[in-house]
């Protein structure tokens, strides 16, 4: 049988062994100096004011709900093409998570469908207090758009930025601090960079900033003259990276560029490969945006319902192929159509992409060949 091809891979040289090395031997385990290092180079990077580096992107936006002070019955919106850590995070809060339908093209959340939502909640006299966009598969958000939206009528906006690393708007990689008042990253090992597991919160609020670094630390505060005495204003969690997972960052992040150029590269064999218009839908690079293509989202016209997809998805494991399909729509899942029992038909651009969408994988240096087994196996299927 022909080797096994994953949807995702992470790539670490013999630079980033050296430094993670370099951590262990010479570092502190928690807190060392390698955190402030990482933080210092995200904020460079991504051009914001403040960043906090934590456990896990989920951690990430937990913090963001916390810092934001979201609460029971708080209005928080977002769409349901996310995995699950985007809405669970506003559970966490107590609060409710409404969903609002994608775009066909971009496959993010639909501006037109959002405003007529929050004109419908204002007339109940009910206020949105946060909207978390995210951008899918790394193709931005219309982020200029939801500023309008953010200022007209007065929410918090949170990119879940988790998939768009590299991404750009207008050729700015800072995009996401410049329109969101929060951000956050993700470093798993499935992301472009990865430290392992990890994630990190960008604002270019100070207030903030500082919140989710007590958040992050079980809510203590640590005197600066006496480093023995601590204060506690507030709960908080153990939300802290290890100083070796944030060497691994460090290293990481200088081969952001590289990495994206490599993902870009796929996707445009992607589009050269998948040219036959009557069995694919290819993803759509708009003109002001930089799609940092996280993973290639090819939708298959054939398949018009979940067993077919199954079916599909069967035979490509049968070949060895274990790709993915991003997402499974939150409001699917058990737990909340028991908890909430949200009307499926309401979300119906979100359902038609599900059903049809396959991710194909762009990590790193995957090997033409491997490509090219993809693209035949799918073919010779459909054909």
């Amino acid at each position: 049988m022909d080797k096994r091809i994953d949807y995702a891979k992470h790539f670490i040289d013999d630079i980033d062994i050296k430094n993670i090395v370099s951590s262990l031997k010479n570092n502190p385990l928690s807190n060392g100096p390698s955190i402030d290092l990482f933080e210092k180079k995200i904020s460079k990077s991504f051009k914001c004011k403040y960043t906090s580096v934590v456990s896990s992107g989920t951690a990430a936006l937990h913090l963001i709900g916390k810092a934001l002070e979201w609460k029971e019955n708080d209005l928080i919106i977002t769409t349901p093409l996310t995995f699950v850590a985007t809405s669970n995070s506003i559970i966490y809060s107590g609060a409710k998570p409404y969903f609002i339908d994608i775009n066909n093209d971009t496959f993010t959340i639909n501006l037109n469908i959002l405003e007529d939502k929050i004109k419908k909640l204002d007339r109940k006299k009910k206020k949105v207090k946060t909207v978390i966009g995210v951008d899918y598969a790394g193709h931005p958000c219309d982020w200029i758009g939801l500023k309008y939206l953010s200022n007209k009528y007065e929410f918090s906006l949170v990119n879940d930025n988790c998939h768009a690393l590299g991404s750009k708007i207008n050729n700015d990689i800072g995009y996401a601090s410049k329109y969101a008042d929060m951000v956050s990253h993700s470093y798993h090992a499935s992301k472009t960079i990865t430290s392992g597991e990890g994630g990190a919160v960008l604002t270019n609020s100070k207030i903030l900033d500082k919140k989710i670094k007590t958040f992050r630390n079980h809510g203590l505060n640590r005197d600066l003259k006496k480093h023995w005495v601590y204060k506690m204003d507030d709960i908080g969690f153990n939300y802290r990276m290890t100083d070796f997972q944030a060497a691994l960052g460090v290293s990481q992040l200088k081969k952001l560029e590289k990495f994206v150029k490599w993902q870009r590269k796929c996707a445009k064999i992607y589009n050269k490969i998948f040219n036959n218009n009557e069995l694919y839908s290819r993803p759509i690079e708009f003109n002001k945006y930089k799609h940092s293509y996280h993973f290639y989202p090819l939708q298959i016209k054939k398949i018009k319902n979940l067993i077919d997809k199954n079916n599909f998805m069967s035979h490509l494991v049968s070949k060895n192929i274990f790709l993915q399909s991003h997402y499974t729509p939150i409001l699917s899942y058990d737990y909340y159509k028991n908890r909430y029992n949200y009307p499926i038909k309401s979300y119906p651009n979100t359902f038609n992409f599900f059903i049809r969408e396959v991710s194909l994988p762009t990590y790193a240096y995957i090997e033409d060949e491997k490509i090219e087994r993809i693209y035949n196996t799918i073919n010779n299927y459909l054909t």
